[in-house]
């Protein structure tokens, strides 16, 4: 009697926050993609009972919610005050981007949502006053804004895509008579490593965006 009481105690124990249900599913996530996640399985992870989950989490899309919440976390910069913008605005692009691909399973869940996800109010917030200080309209800092958010989520589903091996990695063979630029890029390309070829593609596409965005401002 006491084993079973004790069994029962442990079982209890397992889960007793939302955090510890968050970040088990979003582990899950991360191994098995979204198909992957179910209240059964998870609640096997947990060692508790199915019915027992839905104490913290009422459906299956609430958890999800949370679950994009927390592989958002660490992307607020925390000395933004002290940036101009054409400093703070990359820094932020760079922290977005790497959060989302540290769970690049999750990533659609963030960037593929119809409303944005309210835990990058904050950020969202960030750089429109950032763009606002630096003498944007309202209007046009909001459009930079979402323009950056699109350009990065772009980047995070293609990247992604190659690490979770849904896109094919290697770089297409061109007839070089016909595609003799095509050719020489490849030539190229075939000297950097995946990492290589996405860090550079990535900085040099945020590098062009802020050349135009100064320019605007300026022009």
């Amino acid at each position: 009697m006491a084993s079973t009481e004790h069994r029962s105690s442990a079982r209890a124990e397992r889960v007793t926050t939302i955090e510890a249900i968050e970040a088990t599913a979003l582990a899950m996530i991360d191994e098995e993609g979204l198909d992957g996640l179910s209240f059964r399985k998870l609640a096997q992870k947990l060692g508790v009972g199915t019915m027992s989950l839905y104490r913290y989490v009422a459906t299956k899309d609430e958890l999800l919610d949370r679950v994009a919440v927390l592989a958002c976390k660490g992307v607020l910069p925390v000395d933004h005050d002290d940036k101009q913008w054409d400093e703070l605005l990359p820094d932020m692009m760079r922290r977005l981007d790497r959060a989302l691909l540290l769970h690049p399973r999750v990533a659609p869940l963030i960037i593929g949502r119809v409303a944005p996800l309210a835990t990058l109010n904050p950020f969202r917030e960030i750089m429109i006053a950032a763009l606002r200080g630096a003498g944007f309209p309202i209007e046009r800092a909001a459009m930079i804004t979402s323009a950056l958010v699109a350009y990065v989520s772009g980047n995070v589903m293609l990247e992604s895509g190659v690490r979770t091996n849904d896109v094919s990695s290697d770089a297409p063979e061109f007839d070089a008579a016909r595609f003799p630029s095509l050719n020489e890029a490849k030539r190229y390309y075939d000297g950097l490593s995946v990492d290589e070829a996405q860090r550079t593609r990535f900085e040099l596409g945020l590098r062009l965006l802020l050349i135009g965005i100064r320019a605007e401002l300026t022009g």
